[in-house]
């Protein structure tokens, strides 16, 4: 008896399969680390609208201090709150590709279960 529990044991605990107790969990951990990318790509994209407007803040900023003094016209502020923007669509396109992939996986392994 104890051999047979061991073997179906191993036959469960295989590499690359999930252990049917955890598979709830596993879609739910992959809805968890979906949300954390996009939350992610979210602040990025925020800090970079604001590293974007800086520029358009000191420029104002000093012409109301001394209208006479001359503003530089360009600044890595907002190229760099641009890029920043960009990343944040990237990491959100990233995370849009790989949630479908993350389900289909665990749905197939899910109707692969029932059916055995």
């Amino acid at each position: 008896m104890n051999d047979h529990f061991n073997e179906m044991t191993n036959a469960q605990h295989e590499k690359g399969r999930l252990d049917p107790d955890k598979i709830e969990a596993e879609i739910l951990a992959n809805e968890r680390t979906f949300l954390a990318w996009v939350r992610t790509s979210i602040a990025v994209m925020s800090l970079g609208f604001v590293i974007a407007r800086f520029s358009l803040w000191m420029r104002e900023m000093s012409s109301s201090v001394n209208p006479t003094m001359r503003v530089r016209p360009t600044g890595i502020s907002e190229a760099l709150g641009e890029c920043m923007i960009g990343l944040g669509g990237v990491l959100t396109a990233f995370a849009a590709f790989r949630q479908p992939r993350c389900d289909f996986f665990a749905a197939a392994y899910t109707s692969e279960r029932t059916t055995a």
